[in-house]
């Protein structure tokens, strides 16, 4: 399979190429199309049909390193994004072995996907600045087969983007060989793009607790039906239980006894003479 790699081109002179950098050579990122129906994306675990773009990588599995592809969209939209390092370990670029200091801006790259419904915590490895250029072509592969508009918008491209401080934002915009220029005027775009969205999500939101809502109420009325159903049902047999008939009237006893009485009449004993 021929790919794009993601490693910069060597030198055409007659100079022998310049010496690369920490796993260059091991083509950190490539850029291919999936040649049949074999292969599964890592992340969303469909099919790499023929002629889908992909990205393929190492990563260690199950004791061992293998590699493994992914969708490009899967790869760019899912498992790449941008971070300041808040801890004074934060690792060290793949690229260059560098470390990486507390307070600098580092890519973060899931090789394994994070996917903590699946109890998974991923496997990732980080770039740095200076190792950006491994990570670049893969974005503008993803650009160019999403007919994003250039310069491309990073805020809607990189996970993270946004909430960098300007100046970093411009730093990590050269390093990636994206037009630095633009980048204030995606922020404003991006920024009304995004009230637009949390306003309609909000929107979607309220509508979704307002069918919540409904639906309770509806389930308590309901129940309350069946409740009040059940204490009257309950309530009838209660006093059905306890009706006790009212004791009988003198004037019935004395007939009752007179009528007792009279059919108790002594049955005369017959005598018999001797003969």
């Amino acid at each position: 399979m021929s790919g794009v790699t993601a490693a910069p081109a060597a030198s055409t002179s007659g100079a022998a190429p310049a010496q690369e950098v920490g796993e260059t050579a091991k083509q950190l990122l490539t850029i291919g199309v999936a040649d049949n129906n074999r292969a599964k994306c890592r992340y969303c675990l469909e099919p790499l049909k023929t002629g889908d773009r992909k990205v393929t990588m190492e990563a260690f599995m199950l004791g061992r390193t293998c590699v493994i592809s992914k969708h490009l969209n899967c790869f760019v939209e899912k498992d790449v994004s941008i971070e300041i390092a808040d801890r004074g370990n934060a690792g060290a670029c793949k690229r260059t072995k560098e470390k990486l200091q507390k307070g600098q801006p580092r890519f973060v790259i899931y090789s394994i996907p994070k996917k903590p419904e699946c109890g998974g915590n991923g496997s990732r490895f980080f770039l740095s600045m200076q190792g950006a250029s491994a990570l670049s072509p893969v974005l503008r592969q993803y650009v160019a087969d999403n007919k994003l508009k250039e310069p491309a918008n990073l805020n809607a491209i990189l996970a993270g983007f946004s909430s960098l401080p300007a100046d970093i934002q411009v730093e990590v915009t050269q390093a990636l060989g994206f037009s630095a220029a633009s980048t204030s005027a995606n922020s404003k775009l991006d920024k009304s793009s995004i009230a637009r969205q949390k306003s309609s999500d909000e929107n979607a939101s309220a509508q979704k607790e307002k069918g919540k809502a409904a639906n309770r109420a509806a389930k308590e009325q309901t129940l309350n039906k069946q409740q009040t159903t059940s204490t009257s049902k309950n309530a009838k047999g209660r006093e059905a239980k306890t009706t006790v008939k009212p004791p009988p009237s003198r004037k019935a006893k004395q007939t009752s006894n007179n009528g007792a009485s009279s059919t108790k009449k002594k049955t005369p004993v017959a005598k018999t003479s001797a003969k």
